[in-house]
């Protein structure tokens, strides 16, 4: 049962396949193959695995084939009701398996009809999005043999070798094991074309950093109470926050507010993410990323700028999507925070918790907020919504000890901050708003003006603050009973 139920997560997440036709036969080229060292009597027949066979195709240097040449031949329902066949891919050449394919409970079909499966990261415990592999056989010949479309683009395969093992499993045999080519733990190496490294369209290299904004900041009101309405202030940052899949690995990115210099938008650039440079440390080659949005969707990334000693990067996008306000009072100890990122491939996770200490140097902050693999590069918020860091580690052996890196630090590193500090420890209290009128608010009833303020000058306009009933403010979701007061003129 040991190695069936290393695949039990990844079958567990598999989605139904959709049935497409097969493309016209193209050239096949540098086929190579490795035969199975000993027959594995003890497995069911259909199972046992003779032959692991690769080859390439010249119209489609993208696209690796690989075969599983079986014992007998393949019939439509061989693998469904818990047996499956499949692919694992070393791509990096560690020895480690990167992605694994497999078939499912869908059964082939004649006609030569293939379908559409899904690509398991055993990394990260996900699903690989926007990565799919083509299966097929061949019912009218009672071909003994599975077939696979691997895109080598999505999997990594960059380099002129790539390991991979085949691998067939009946979880119903007496033998509880399963039949593998290479056998063991071992793979087969191959020597491919790997995928050339191209420049995105818009690489928009020597442009100026990125500017932070000027708006008028002010203190935090209350810092220490969580937000008045959390399910708003969570939808709202989770707009920002999006998931960013680099290779085998993932993690999350957060758009933040700045302005983007001229031959940035010319080149059709529109939002700047920001994350840790370890997120996207394997795509530094082509500086291509994917980018899962809030919505689902996904869109192709370009790294422009990465520090690996701060662990910070940026990345372009090229469609607009809401940003985060990253500048404000300097945190204390004890302050209300949270975050939103993609833990173990969860997306769009909020944990909340407390700022634990902020260090005198280095702008680290460390908080109690539950960190975990995934969360890296997301954003650390306050009650107001406002980027205090980018959350990047935690503690070792320690429970809810994550570390952050202040916002400060991304200045000079991704963006040009000028005068400006992201952390200012001088700022004024946000202003009362005045009204001219208290008695309506929204066209909801305030409760009239209860209680007087006494007029600073003799003989000027008189000045009152109302207060607001608790109906009230529950009609006016803007309204924050810790900040927002109605100074209202008569």
């Amino acid at each position: 049962m040991k190695i069936i139920s290393k695949y039990v997560a990844a079958l567990a997440a598999l989605s139904l396949s959709i049935s497409v036709a097969i493309p016209a036969q193209a050239a096949i080229t540098d086929r190579q193959s490795v035969s199975d060292s000993s027959y594995d009597g003890g497995l069911s027949l259909y199972t046992e695995i003779v032959e692991l066979e690769v080859a390439e195709e010249s119209t489609n240097p993208d696209l690796l084939y690989v075969w599983l040449h079986m014992w007998l031949p393949v019939y439509s329902y061989d693998f469904v009701d818990g047996a499956f066949a499949g692919i694992d891919v070393d791509s990096d050449l560690d020895g480690r398996t990167d992605f694994t394919i497999f078939t499912d409970d869908t059964p082939y079909d004649y006609g030569r009809v293939e379908h559409v499966l899904t690509v398991w990261d055993p990394v990260n415990q996900r699903l690989v999005p926007g990565c799919t592999v083509e299966t097929w056989v061949d019912l009218d010949s009672e071909a003994s043999w599975i077939g696979f479309g691997l895109p080598k683009s999505c999997l990594g395969i960059i380099n002129s070798q790539v390991n991979l093992q085949g691998f067939a499993i009946d979880p119903d045999s007496s033998d509880d094991s399963g039949d593998f080519v290479p056998d063991g733990s071992n793979f087969a190496v191959f020597n491919v074309q790997g995928v050339a490294v191209s420049e995105p369209e818009n690489p928009v290299i020597g442009s100026a950093l990125p500017k932070l904004t000027s708006e008028k900041i002010y203190k935090t009101p209350t810092p220490a109470k969580s937000p008045i309405d959390l399910v708003s202030t969570a939808e709202q940052v989770g707009k920002s926050v999006v998931s960013v899949v680099c290779r085998s690995s993932s993690g999350t990115a957060w758009a933040a507010d700045a302005t983007i210099s001229a031959d940035m938008r010319s080149a059709g650039v529109k939002t700047v993410l920001v994350t840790n440079h370890h997120v996207i440390a394997d795509c530094l080659g082509d500086k291509l990323v994917t980018v899962v949005l809030a919505d689902g969707s996904e869109e192709e990334g370009y790294i422009w700028s990465s520090d690996s000693d701060m662990d910070l990067a940026s990345v372009l996008l090229y469609v607009k999507i809401p940003t985060l306000d990253w500048r404000g009072e300097k945190p204390k100890q004890g302050w209300w925070v949270g975050t939103i990122g993609n833990p173990m491939g969860i997306n769009s996770s909020l944990t909340t918790g407390v700022i634990s200490k902020v260090s005198t140097e280095g702008n680290v902050v460390l908080t109690s907020v539950p960190i975990n693999p995934g969360n890296s590069g997301g954003p650390l918020f306050d009650r107001n919504g406002r980027v205090i860091g980018v959350v990047t580690a935690k503690l070792v052996d320690s429970e809810n000890m994550g570390i952050i890196i202040g916002s400060p630090s991304l200045c000079g590193t991704l963006f040009d901050c000028g005068y400006q500090r992201p952390w200012s420890t001088s700022l004024k209290s946000l202003p009362l708003k005045k009204y001219s009128n208290c008695s309506k608010m929204n066209g909801d009833y305030t409760g009239g003006v209860k209680k007087t303020i006494s007029s600073k000058n003799k003989g000027k306009t008189p000045i009152y603050r109302a207060v607001i009933s608790s109906s009230v403010y529950a009609k006016n979701k803007h309204l924050d009973k810790d900040r927002d007061g109605l100074v209202c003129e008569r």
